[in-house]
Order: C-alpha cells, then sequence, then structure tokens
C-alpha cells in the first residue's frame, strides 16, 4: 500500500508475460514513478546525473536483468539504491528472475536487492485468469454468464497481458457493434485474433 511501504524498494520477478509490467503500470499512475529502462538509467546515471532529481522522485526499473549485463552498470545500480534508500525515496524494480540468481558480483548490491521486499509474479492460473475477466466486466457493468468467461478463459494466451487485451476488445467491439457478448460473439472475435 504505497506509500506507506514498509521497505523503500519492492523486487518484482518472474516469467515473461506473468503481469510484472502490467503491475508496474498500476503503481506508476498512483504514484507519478518515472520508468527506466536500460537506457534511461544509463543516461540518467551517466557522469552528470543529478542527484536533486533522483531524490524528489519515484522511480520503476524494468527489466534489472538486462541492465545488469553490463556490468559497469553494477556499481550505478548500487550507488541509484543507496540514494533512494538515504533520502527515503521509493523505487519498484521488474527482472526476470529473484535478487538471488542475478548474475551480480559486487556482493553490496546483492545484500541491497536481497533486502527488498521481493514478490515472485506467477503465470496465471485458471482461477486467477478467471478472476480477472470477471473483474473487468463487473467494473463495467457487465454481467457475464460462468460459461462464456470459462469459454474465454479456455481460448486465449495464458499471460496477462493477452487476457487484458481480450477482454478490452470483447468489450469495445461488443459495444462498437451494439451486440450483446455471447459465446458465438466472442468465439468469431477470438477467431480473428489467434
Amino acid at each position: 500500500n504505497w506509500p506507506n511501504w514498509q521497505e523503500n524498494f519492492v523486487f518484482l520477478y518472474g516469467p515473461k508475460n506473468c503481469g510484472k509490467s502490467s503491475l508496474a503500470k498500476i503503481w506508476q499512475k498512483s504514484s507519478g514513478a518515472i520508468y527506466l529502462d536500460k537506457v534511461e538509467f544509463e543516461n540518467l546515471m551517466n557522469d552528470n546525473f543529478n542527484l536533486k532529481k533522483i531524490t524528489s522522485k519515484t522511480w520503476i526499473i524494468e527489466n534489472l536483468d538486462k541492465i545488469i549485463i553490463n556490468k559497469e552498470n553494477h556499481e550505478k545500480i548500487l550507488n541509484f539504491l543507496n540514494i533512494i534508500k538515504t533520502y527515503d525515496s521509493f523505487l519498484l524494480i521488474t527482472s526476470l528472475y529473484s535478487p538471488k540468481l542475478l548474475d551480480i558480483k559486487l556482493q553490496d548490491l546483492v545484500s541491497r536487492l536481497a533486502a527488498s521486499l521481493v514478490v515472485e509474479v506467477k503465470e496465471l492460473d485458471d482461477e486467477l485468469m478467471i478472476r480477472i475477466i470477471e473483474k473487468y466486466f463487473e467494473e463495467r457493468g457487465i454481467r457475464l454468464d460462468s460459461s462464456i468467461i470459462s469459454y474465454i478463459s479456455n481460448r486465449i494466451e495464458r499471460t496477462y497481458n493477452s487476457t487484458l487485451k481480450m477482454v478490452k476488445l470483447i468489450d469495445e467491439r461488443s459495444l462498437s457493434d451494439s451486440r450483446k457478448i455471447t459465446k458465438q460473439f466472442v468465439s468469431n472475435l477470438i477467431r480473428t485474433c489467434y
């Protein structure tokens, strides 16, 4: 519950397309965090970096596993984390791997990352996927029969992003075509997408 986090750093890890980036974007909207990928991080932490800019913001470092491939970034990441901690700012990190499995030789960086709140984001299981579909439609005041929800979940790619894209497409297309959401309607849409 940001901004009441117990830690300054939250480290999300999990397989590709499990929803880490989507969670980061949700947090970005509520916190105003600045998003950093590899290039943006390296630009921020160049030789002339602006300490005031770093201390006055909340941050997201996306795909830390890609940033650490360049060994020169290890010290920069540690410095960035130390600045965030010292000035009580906040940072959300995403990665394919947990801190313990990252190829980092700098022990201070390993321990700093391991001390963050580490959260594994797993691939969607049936129950969670169905809940995401239900929640999306419930938020829009649309009640779907459970057989339609099961039909959707059994026929689309099992990722967070794909699930959201498909339910948004179903919603938008049903509105634009003034059609009721039925199995036949969903079936036709899925066939055009896959």
